[in-house]
């Protein structure tokens, strides 16, 4: 299971973040969201880089934090169900970028794999193109925001399960 996901800035800047986990959402068999027993998540690596075109600098991240939470603008999958909201933090000892992206589609992709002994194991894979309501980029120049960009674009990924 992992957070992932891209955004791209309109000066050629990129940011990514990387963060697999364990949690009891990959015992499900199916892939319906907003189970309960997804509210425990032990992150296995915590990673993320921000090319910086317009400071010329990449900065590499050992920190993230990933928080998943339902839509505030009840925008719905083609399932009925709540997108999600996420909010995202990378930092290190010289910068830091925070943000906060709202999901506007859910395509998603189910694997079923025939294991041993008749067990199917399963894989969720979630793909959310989103908009960015919030973002904030600190470095030791100053801070920056959305009002500094035309646009952003991005895509941000949450899959559970396991195949063996």
């Amino acid at each position: 299971p992992w957070f992932w996901g891209m955004i791209h800035f309109d000066d050629g800047s990129y940011l990514d973040w990387f963060m697999p986990h364990l949690t009891p959402l990959s015992t499900t068999k199916d892939d319906k969201p907003w189970r309960k027993r997804d509210a425990v998540r032990i992150p296995l690596k915590r990673a993320g880089i921000f090319h910086d075109r317009k400071r010329g600098r990449t900065h590499e991240f050992d920190n993230c934090e990933v928080e998943v939470s339902k839509s505030d603008q009840d925008l719905l999958d083609s399932d009925g169900d709540l997108l999600p909201n996420f909010r995202i933090k990378v930092w290190n000892d010289s910068s830091k970028v925070s943000m906060d992206i709202r999901s506007v589609s859910r395509a998603r992709w189910t694997f079923d794999q025939p294991t041993r002994m008749g067990l199917v194991s399963h894989l969720t894979y979630n793909e959310y193109p989103f908009e960015v309501f919030r973002l904030e980029i600190e470095d030791e120049e100053g801070t920056r925001t959305l009002s500094d960009y035309d646009w952003i674009h991005g895509n941000a990924e949450h899959s559970w399960g396991f195949l063996h």
